[in-house]
């Protein structure tokens, strides 16, 4: 009576605790997890946990008919958890099920089983008899028929669908998922443990231990999706190629839990291993943690985040994008790229610009300020005496105001264009002639572009490239000129043409300017652009620079070549034209 007794409450625990587990498991998986297939999953485990408490009732009813019904439920529903052992794992892989070959033709096979289970007390397809036992406690022992074991055949392909994804997850995972991989398959594998053993008489020989198999089955997967919560068949198995990446890689869930990661991810946060799957990236960065978002978001996306990494810091931007499968976002995936030396970069720059500002605001004030009393006095010496050395004078001031302002934008025009306007090439390039207020040549504009830029550094850049034409072409001529009048014989003067004739066209990415002066040295061509150097007598060497920079500052290009008529020509490109 005491081992009767022991023995039933042995099964009818077995199977309770089973039912139980299985269903909050499945609650948990749908209600507490990010699992794309996780309504596959709970509706597994649901099952299960049906099929479970069916078991624990049928050891202890203990009237024909009612023990009869028991079975005929626990046949259906053992029946469904095979067929949703096709399923579950498909969808959780990232596949559709929906579509799926081979859970459509387990459907079908699915369907034909269970007409002949609900129609099982009508023929002998399905089983034969049913018998209620007594000793060692009350059960069921059935004799099947040839549909119960084409069920069986049935449950053997569920189980090679589930083992091949596992062999396939484990052999494509990386090595700190593979242990989950492994908990899975032990789980499939063992719950035919207590079948073999009621095979070799070791267990009760007419009593169903298949619910234990798939309940040990339902735990492997149930454990592996509340500890690693997002973790999924697909997302825990990636190709060993992330591991190569070199930079950082973390997979999260929509709560910013860890789903993955690869080893530069681990190398760069040196506390972050196996054991912190599945838990709050609060809890291994918060800095990081921070800047991220639960829809996917990221905080001051610009702005780089720092890290301490072997005694020095290293500055990564963030790049966050979501993974998704055939229905729902599985989780996101953050990649943090390494911008240390841009930072240092931009840093440097920072600090020359600042020096730069303090160098113009020196210029701007501090030597103004002493100009502007010599050329007070220097007016006032002009009123009392009349000295060719007053005029030599005034000629210097203007050369030191002309410096001045050719400094001041040389500092002003290297600065990034962040909001370019429309602008029509044609009337910015008038503007800059009118400007220069000349007579000594001639400027036609054959273009209609407008153009995305800064407009008065576009005019800026305009007016020295006119300056530059008119400086140089305008004294060859007037030396041609000079040449040309000491040669002809007095009876036979010549006039030399001594206007420069400037123009102003459109290239398929950009626009040029050239003159018909007497052009650039090749060797030169490079040279021009550099602050400071000039060919001009009374040129500062800023002009062409001011000119590279606000082309540099546009991202544009600019080069020195010849004009059709031989003369100096610039090129700007790299633009596109706007309609508006």
């Amino acid at each position: 009576m005491v081992s009767l007794v022991s023995s039933q409450l042995l099964h009818f625990g077995a199977h309770g605790l089973t039912a139980v587990a299985t269903a909050l498991l499945g609650y948990w998986v749908l209600t507490r997890t990010e699992l794309s297939a996780k309504r596959w999953v709970s509706l597994w485990l649901g099952n299960f946990a049906v099929w479970s408490a069916l078991s624990a009732g049928s050891v202890v009813v203990t009237q024909h008919s009612t023990a009869f019904l028991v079975f005929w439920l626990w046949a259906f529903f053992g029946l469904t958890a095979i067929y949703l052992t096709y399923l579950f794992p498909t969808a959780y892989s990232g596949r559709n099920p929906r579509t799926n070959t081979v859970c459509q033709v387990a459907g079908v096979i699915y369907l034909l089983l269970l007409l002949l289970v609900l129609t099982g007390p009508f023929h002998d397809l399905y089983w034969q008899s049913v018998t209620l036992m007594s000793e060692p406690f009350p059960h069921v022992a059935v004799e099947y028929g040839p549909g119960w074991f084409a069920a069986v055949v049935f449950s053997f392909g569920a189980v090679g669908v589930l083992l091949y994804y596992f062999a396939e997850l484990y052999f494509r995972s990386r090595r700190t998922h593979r242990r989950l991989v492994v908990i899975l398959a032990l789980g499939s594998v063992f719950g035919f443990v207590p079948v073999a053993l009621s095979v070799f008489d070791i267990l009760i020989p007419t009593y169903e231990y298949l619910s234990f198999t798939g309940s040990l089955q339902a735990l492997a997967v149930g454990y592996v999706a509340v500890r690693f919560g997002s973790a999924t068949l697909s997302s825990v198995a990636r190709e060993e190629t992330l591991d190569s990446l070199v930079d950082p890689y973390l997979a999260l869930d929509s709560e910013l839990r860890i789903v993955d990661f690869n080893a530069a991810s681990s190398q760069l946060l040196t506390e972050l291993d196996a054991d912190q799957l599945g838990e709050p990236l609060s809890a291994v960065f918060p800095p990081l943690a921070d800047r991220l978002e639960t829809d996917g978001g990221i905080d001051a996306p610009d702005e780089p985040v720092t890290f301490e990494f072997e005694g020095s810091s290293q500055h990564y931007t963030l790049d966050i994008s979501p993974i998704t499968d055939w229905r729902t976002t599985r989780c996101y995936a953050v990649v943090l790229n390494d911008v240390t030396e841009l930072e240092a970069t931009r840093r440097r720059l920072e600090a020359q610009n600042e020096k730069l500002d303090a160098f113009a605001g020196t210029v701007s004030h501090d030597l103004r300020s002493p100009l502007s009393v010599i050329s007070g006095r220097l007016k006032l010496a002009q009123t009392e005496c009349d000295s060719e050395h007053l005029d030599h004078i005034a000629a210097a001031h203007g050369r030191m105001d002309e410096l001045i302002e050719e400094l001041l934008a040389l500092a002003r025009e290297g600065q990034d264009i962040t909001d370019p306007d429309p602008v029509e090439l044609a009337a910015v390039a008038d503007l800059a002639w009118r400007s220069i207020e000349t007579e000594r040549g001639s400027f036609a504009v054959e273009t209609d572009w407008t153009v995305l830029a800064d407009r008065s550094r576009l005019q800026q850049l305009l007016e020295n490239l006119l300056r530059n034409s008119l400086d140089h072409g305008t004294d060859h001529l007037e030396q041609a000129s000079d040449t040309v009048e000491d040669d002809s014989p007095a009876s036979e003067p010549e006039t030399a043409n001594t206007e420069i004739q400037i123009t102003l066209g459109e290239l398929d990415d950009g626009f040029y300017l050239e003159d018909t002066g007497p052009g650039i040295p090749k060797a030169d061509r490079e040279r021009i652009f550099e602050t400071g150097y000039t060919t001009h007598d009374n040129g500062t060497g800023f002009g062409l620079a001011i000119v590279e920079q606000i082309a540099t500052a546009h991202d544009w290009e600019i080069r020195a070549t010849d004009a059709n008529e031989g003369g100096a020509r610039f090129e700007i490109t790299g633009i596109e034209p706007t309609d508006s």
